[in-house]
This record gives structure tokens, C-alpha cells and sequence, in this order.
């Protein structure tokens, strides 16, 4: 009778302590499982918008690039028109094609910062990759590297076309005895050369966005695998917990029916 007794009550105190630990333990996972959520939550939100901004930035790139693209056919419009013009309407018309041309550039000036703030921002989202990856995401933030490669060129295109649009200046500007046939010509070419590489660092632009527009997707998608990753885990956690607190409290049941069951005659 006295080794029941004291089995019961061994029972009681272990099944009690036993229920006491499944209790905190649920709750450790309820709130390590809502901290998760919340942690993932902000990281893919952050990532979101890092992304909607590098592409809000970029589609401001391409108006500026486009822009720039019909300022240069209007500048080769006014060397044509030249060839048609008498000397006080070239006059006229070399003060026209400076200041196209000052336009021009500083379109291209405006392009080119936009484009170095937008590389800065897109190493900002790859330290959230990083950052989403050590919570178990699979998207490798190195592989933003390639849209990175891609604005270096763009920025190096822009740096070239910039240059010649400041040799279109000083040819139409500069007074050394060349002729005017001379003049258009070479500027004639410079415009033709500036409007590839403004052609070549729009399709770059293009192919940037719809990459970024991916990149946003697989972000989102990630984010909802990572939730219910968290959810699976927190569910099994929640069940694992019951089954072992049911056992604890078989337990305490026992431990209560023995310690109060009469001594048989």
C-alpha cells in the first residue's frame, strides 16, 4: 500500500510538472511561430518595395532615355536643315543645336544618376536576400548580379554617349577653319553613334524591368512558402506537445485515482 502511495504521488508531481512544461512549451511555439510570420512578413515587405523602387526608378531611366532619343533626331534635323540655310539662319541654327544639345545632355546626366542610385538600392535588396536566405528562403541574392553587370554597361553606354555629346558641342561651337560640310558630317556620325548606344542602354533597360518584375514574383511566392513552412512546423509542434501533455495528464489521473482508491478488505 505504501509503495502505491508513493507511486501515485511520484505520479501526481512528475504528470503535473510534465502538464506545466507542455503548457510553456506550447506557448514558446506559439510565440517563436508569430515571431517568424512577422520577421518574414517585414523582410518580404521590405524586399517588395526595394524592388517596386529600383523599377519605378528604372521605367524613369527609359522615359529619360526615350526623351533623349528624340532629342538627338532632333538635333540631326537641325544639321540637315543647315545645308538649306543662309549664314544669318545657321547662325540661328548653331545657337539652336548648342542648346539641344546642352539638353541632350543633361537628360543623359539625370539618366546616369537615376541608374547609380538604382545599383545602390539593388545591393540593398541582396543584403535582404541574404538576410531572407538565413531564414531558409532558396532565392540566391547573387543572382541580382547579372541586373547589376547589366546597369554597369548601361552606365558606361550613357558615360560614352555623354562624352560625344559633348564633342557635338564643341564642333558646333568651336571656329578653326573646317568647313561646314566637314562639321555636319562629324556631327552627322557623333548623332548616329550616340543613337545606338542610347538604343543599346534602352533594350538593357527593357530586359531589366521584366527581370526585376520576376524577381518581385518569385519574392511573393517565396514568402508564402516560408509562411506555411512556419505554419507546418508550428502545427506539428502544437500536435507533438499534446500528445506528450495527454501522456502527462494519463499520468496525473493515475497518480489521483490510486492516491484516493480505498484499501481493499
Amino acid at each position: 500500500m505504501l509503495v502505491r502511495k508513493t507511486l501515485a504521488v511520484l505520479a501526481l508531481v512528475f504528470g503535473g510538472i510534465g502538464l506545466v512544461a507542455c503548457l510553456a512549451g506550447g506557448y514558446f511555439v506559439w510565440r517563436t511561430g508569430a515571431q517568424l510570420e512577422q520577421s518574414n512578413e517585414r523582410v518580404a515587405e521590405l524586399l517588395d518595395t526595394g524592388i517596386s523602387t529600383v523599377q519605378t526608378r528604372l521605367t524613369g531611366v527609359q522615359e529619360r532615355v526615350a526623351e533623349s532619343r528624340i532629342t538627338v533626331h532632333e538635333v540631326a534635323n537641325k544639321v540637315a536643315e543647315q545645308t538649306k540655310q543662309q549664314a544669318g539662319e545657321r547662325l540661328i541654327a548653331k545657337l539652336d543645336l548648342e542648346r539641344h544639345s546642352e539638353t541632350l545632355s543633361q537628360k543623359l546626366d539625370v539618366a546616369d544618376r537615376w541608374l547609380e542610385t538604382s545599383s545602390e538600392s539593388i545591393r540593398h535588396i541582396q543584403k535582404l536576400l541574404a538576410l531572407g536566405q538565413s531564414l531558409g528562403a532558396s532565392f540566391d541574392p547573387t543572382a541580382l548580379d547579372e541586373l547589376l553587370n547589366r546597369l554597369t554597361v548601361s552606365r558606361a553606354s550613357l558615360a560614352q554617349a555623354i562624352e560625344r555629346v559633348r564633342d557635338v558641342r564643341t564642333i558646333a561651337t568651336k571656329a578653326d577653319g573646317e568647313s561646314d560640310d566637314n562639321r555636319r558630317a562629324r556631327i552627322t556620325t557623333l548623332l548616329a553613334r550616340i543613337a545606338v548606344t542610347i538604343g543599346e542602354v534602352d533594350d538593357k533597360l527593357s530586359q531589366g524591368v521584366v527581370w526585376l518584375a520576376d524577381v518581385r514574383e518569385k519574392n511573393r511566392q517565396m514568402k508564402i512558402k516560408i509562411d506555411r513552412t512556419i505554419r507546418l512546423v508550428t502545427y506539428v509542434s502544437y500536435a507533438l506537445h499534446f500528445w506528450i501533455a495527454a501522456g502527462q495528464a494519463a499520468l496525473c489521473w493515475w497518480g489521483w485515482k490510486s492516491f484516493g482508491r480505498p484499501k481493499s478488505s
